[in-house]
Parts: structure tokens; C-alpha cells; sequence
């Protein structure tokens, strides 16, 4: 019988299916018996937090950037089979307790806004809050939020672990062909965990559970758990 708790490295990135980063999509990936949804978050002209990936509406016809809108007039947009663009708190509301959310902030001096907005839910599994903007981070760590941070990157010119280590973050989030066996020994040492994304390709899926990475984010979620299953229950 299958041991369940390996699927647990498994992150479906942006949820599972199309369309992405919607509420079909996480239910989908929570289905999966994955360990953890990835998705993106934007801070609106409101003051909402909105799940969409893009720092525009260009994909619905719109050149206009997110933060423009006010949470209300993003979601009179149908991003695919008749599904909207969820808010933060509906994904927490529905996803807490069942899955590990990692959640990506793409708004740079979002920071605070977040720790305000996550403090009035009470954390039932673990969430992630990852970014490529440092200072987002900085401003996480300062102020306390009850969530892991992940250090994203897609440049190897840095020491990311040690940035990862000086600042208090959890984890690096590298792009995962940037990610060698030293560097994830280095973040192992140090107590850091290591989180390779986009991962889709079998021979990448071996490569980064030989690696022991904690978590894999791919679109890929079927064929990581065969991947997974055939490395680990070996």
C-alpha cells in the first residue's frame, strides 16, 4: 500500500489544472493528496489580497497592473470555466486545515499589509510566504508573521543560503536548475530547508529527491508522486 506521507514534498504549483491559481485548481491538487498548493498573491487598490500571477490583466485584455484595481473589479473577470479570481480569504477559509499553503507575494512593499491581513485566521498547517523581493521578506520577519519564508531567486550570482541563514528565512526557493548537490547540502547544514521549483520533468523530479529536497513545487503532480513512490518506497 501506498505511504501518503510521501506526498507530502509534493507542492502543486499554482494548484492542479487549469484553470490555474482558481479555486477548481486547489480543489483539484488537495484531491491529489498533495502536501501543499502553491499560489500568487497581489495587494489590491483596496486593500484585498487577489490570487493572480501576472503583475498585469494582459492575458483578459487589460495592460492596466493589478494594484489599479479594486478587488471587486477583478472579480467580474471569468479566468476560465466560469471560475474568478479568488481572494486570499477565501482560499484560507476552504484550504486551511487541509492543505500547506505556500503563498507567493508578488507586491514588493506588501510586506506588513500581509502580516495584518494572515494575523485575523488562525494557522491550522503550515504556511509558506515566498518572494523574490528580499525587503517583502525582511519586513515579514520583522514583524513576527506566524509563517515559514522562503527566499526565491532565479539568479546564481548570490549566496543565497547565507542570505537565507542572516535574515532568519526558512527556506531557498531556487529555480531548479539552478540548484546543485553542494548548495542543498549548504542550506541542510545550516538548518534551512531547500524548495526547487518549476519541477516537471522526470529526470528532474529524481534529481532533486536524490538532492533531498523537502519540497518540490510542480505542474507536474501525477508524475512526481510516481516519481516519489518509486524513489522512496523502494
Amino acid at each position: 500500500m501506498m505511504n501518503n506521507s510521501i506526498y507530502e514534498r509534493i507542492c502543486a504549483h499554482r494548484g492542479y489544472g487549469i484553470p490555474e491559481n482558481s479555486m477548481l485548481s486547489f480543489r483539484r491538487a488537495v484531491e491529489q493528496q498533495v502536501g501543499w498548493i502553491e499560489f500568487d498573491v497581489h495587494l489590491t487598490r483596496d486593500g484585498e489580497f487577489i490570487v493572480w500571477h501576472d503583475s498585469t490583466l494582459k492575458k483578459l485584455g487589460k495592460i492596466a497592473p493589478v494594484s489599479s484595481f479594486s478587488s471587486q473589479e477583478l472579480r467580474e473577470y471569468d479566468i476560465g470555466e466560469g471560475e474568478r479570481m479568488p481572494l486570499l480569504r477565501e482560499v484560507l477559509e476552504e484550504f486551511n486545515g487541509q492543505v500547506n499553503l505556500n503563498i507567493e507575494l508578488k507586491t514588493k512593499m506588501a510586506g506588513k499589509n500581509l502580516v495584518d491581513y494572515l494575523s485575523s485566521f488562525d494557522r491550522e498547517k503550515r504556511w509558506m510566504i515566498s518572494s523574490f523581493h528580499l525587503e517583502a521578506l525582511k519586513t515579514l520577519r520583522e514583524q513576527a508573521v506566524d509563517a515559514d519564508l522562503g527566499y526565491l531567486y532565479l539568479l546564481p550570482f548570490s549566496d543565497h543560503v547565507k542570505i537565507a541563514k542572516v535574515n532568519g528565512f526558512t527556506s531557498i526557493n531556487p529555480f531548479y536548475l539552478l540548484l546543485s548537490k553542494k548548495r542543498a547540502k549548504s542550506a541542510h547544514k545550516n538548518g534551512i530547508r531547500v524548495v526547487p521549483w518549476t519541477v516537471n520533468k522526470k529526470k528532474a523530479l529524481r534529481k532533486m529527491v536524490r538532492m533531498e529536497a523537502d519540497i518540490i513545487i510542480t505542474d507536474r503532480v501525477k508524475l512526481a508522486k510516481k516519481v516519489l513512490a518509486q524513489l522512496l518506497e523502494a
